[in-house]
């Protein structure tokens, strides 16, 4: 499943933080949050906020590197 969603965000340019928020299996206050505290980069225009397709790939890059990772400092 992953990979389909890897493939998904390369065809598209960007995504509503809902959208984002089902990505993530996430409830869509998350993406909301994550956007307000600065976690995550958005592209505001015509009174809607997006989550482009390249910081969907770093998000999800970097939980996927971090779920291997079993030594924590």
């Amino acid at each position: 499943m992953l990979r389909s969603t890897m493939e998904t965000t390369t065809r598209r340019k960007a995504f509503s933080l809902s959208e984002f928020a089902r990505l993530c299996g996430k409830h869509r206050s998350w993406a909301y949050r994550q956007a307000r505290e600065g976690r995550i980069k958005t592209v505001t225009g015509f009174g809607t906020q997006l989550v482009p397709a390249h910081e969907i790939d770093r998000i999800l890059g970097s939980d996927s590197q971090s779920n291997g990772d079993s030594t924590h400092a």
